[in-house]
């Protein structure tokens, strides 16, 4: 990855001599030229004091690039300098989206105190009213608009989105290749048709924000020995939402939007098809009232925000854009751990000998980490399949822990039922084998203890169920002398 310090030093080298010569011609500036070009031509004022301020600003972001080795200041520093450049209210680096159609604001600076990036521009924007803008990033252009009112009569729709976001003039020039947007700058008083300046600002943020991509990614650095090529990914949804790839880990928490997670858990778990916006939002959210341009945008914005969160552990985008929806790239290897749960579940249904029996639970139930997307479990449109694989849970470990009485060991029955209680708590069985279990193990007093533990945590209901089990072990009367709120 290139360093903006060697960039910016060897890009500084070879202006020092020029500008040597130029601070003792300073004082000749706004007089008659005393530069002549190649063809003996002398040099207007204002191309002398472009190269004199270049020197200059070049000199001092060089000096500060050696102040910090932070990404964020460091694209902020070369985002000052633009301003000061150009003599500019405001520095932005806007990423896009060709394929969902849609730039936001990455990182900006504004030499103003009460910044109002976030009030003036919406979370995504839709570069559909920026066809020029587009159409410069495929050509590798610059955008520049000297007087906004000029254009309002041929450009109405881009017209708006100025006055919206205040702007009268502007320069942009594109980034590529990852990602992909523009470095602008705002209501430039000066060298607003000049873009050398903005172009090598425009590298050392895009190599900042790359730099910034890749100490994310090191924090993201876990991946399971089932990852094979960069093309696979592991997508685990008991519990809390986790996507493995060759280049780290994304959980549920980095993304920090509720809704994006659910837009992505309903389309890997309906993946045989492409899903239109509507469908996605009436699925999710069928209290809701929408119109389909509102629907549109709010799923595309969600999409938006989970590539950019999954670009930073994969090449590839998860979700594709097509003419009928959204679907899962269907060129990725997709596993997950419902799938494999399944396959362990259907298997167990089949074995016959109980050492393989026994094992095949122990693998299935290490996957069941909680409930199906325990953030979401509760909502109409995944009940189904959580009911579902918490019978399923259920079932699996209640025949393990019958197993492991059966064999005798009681420490295991302890592990298995402890940690089946953190997951669901209400499983009566799984009490009755963990009391079963510490009384056997000599411990009376601790199961008695786990009764009391029961007691208060199972309805009135499920408590005398479980002291009927326990009951009808006589063995185990002492356990339940105790109680006898209970005629059973």
């Amino acid at each position: 990855m290139a360093n903006w310090k060697d960039i910016f030093r060897h890009t500084a080298v070879g202006h020092r001599s020029e500008k040597g010569d130029a601070d003792k011609n300073r004082q000749n500036v706004g007089t008659e030229p005393l530069f002549l070009d190649s063809n003996g031509v002398p040099v207007p004022r204002e191309k002398i004091e472009f190269s004199l301020k270049f020197v200059d600003m070049l000199s001092a972001l060089e000096a500060g690039l050696h102040t910090s080795d932070d990404p964020r200041e460091i694209a902020h520093g070369a985002m000052k300098v633009a301003c000061d450049f150009y003599q500019a209210d405001w520095c932005g680096f806007l990423t896009v989206d060709l394929d969902l159609g849609i730039w936001t604001p990455y990182w900006w600076y504004n030499p103003r105190p009460a910044d109002r990036t976030m009030q003036l521009t919406n979370e995504f924007e839709s570069s559909a009213k920026l066809d020029r803008w587009i159409n410069a990033m495929k050509d590798n252009d610059k955008v520049y608009v000297t007087d906004a009112e000029a254009i309002k009569d041929e450009f109405p729709v881009e017209y708006d989105v100025y006055k919206r976001l205040h702007i009268n003039s502007l320069l942009a020039v594109p980034v590529k290749p990852r990602p992909i947007g523009f470095l602008v700058v705002r209501n430039p008083r000066r060298f607003f048709d000049d873009e050398r300046m903005l172009h090598m600002l425009a590298y050392v943020s895009l190599n900042a924000v790359n730099q910034h991509s890749y100490f994310e990614r090191a924090r993201m650095s876990l991946s399971p020995e089932a990852i094979e090529s960069d093309r696979d990914v592991i997508f685990n949804v008991f519990g809390n939402l986790e996507f493995y790839t060759s280049k780290g880990v994304l959980r549920e928490q980095d993304c920090n939007a509720p809704k994006c997670c659910r837009v992505v858990a309903y389309l890997l778990l309906h993946r045989k098809a492409a899903h239109p916006p509507l469908e996605i939002a009436e699925a999710l959210w069928p209290e809701e009232d929408f119109t389909p341009e509102a629907v549109s945008n709010s799923i595309r914005g969600l999409i938006y925000r989970f590539r950019q969160t999954f670009s930073l552990i994969s090449d590839y985008p998860l979700i594709e854009s097509t003419s009928s929806g959204y679907r899962i790239n269907p060129n990725l290897h997709i596993m997950t751990d419902i799938q494999q749960f399944d396959k362990l579940w259907e298997a167990v249904q089949n074995a016959s000998a109980t050492s393989i029996k026994v094992d095949l639970i122990k693998q299935a139930i290490a996957l069941y980490k909680g409930q199906l997307f325990e953030d979401a479990c509760h909502e109409h449109w995944i009940m189904p399949m959580v009911h579902t694989y918490n019978l399923r849970y259920i079932g699996l470990i209640n025949e393990l822990l019958t197993k492991l009485a059966q064999a005798g060991d009681y420490p295991g029955i302890q592990q298995y039922a402890a940690k089946a209680l953190e997951i669901m708590p209400g499983n009566i069985r799984a009490h009755y084998w963990l009391v079963f279990a510490m009384y056997h193990s000599g411990a009376i007093e601790m199961a008695k203890s786990e009764v009391a533990r029961a007691k208060a945590s199972l309805s009135e209901e499920e408590y005398a169920t479980l002291l009927r089990y326990l009951r009808k072990n006589s063995d185990m009367t002492p356990v339940t002398d105790f109680d006898d709120d209970f005629d059973l």
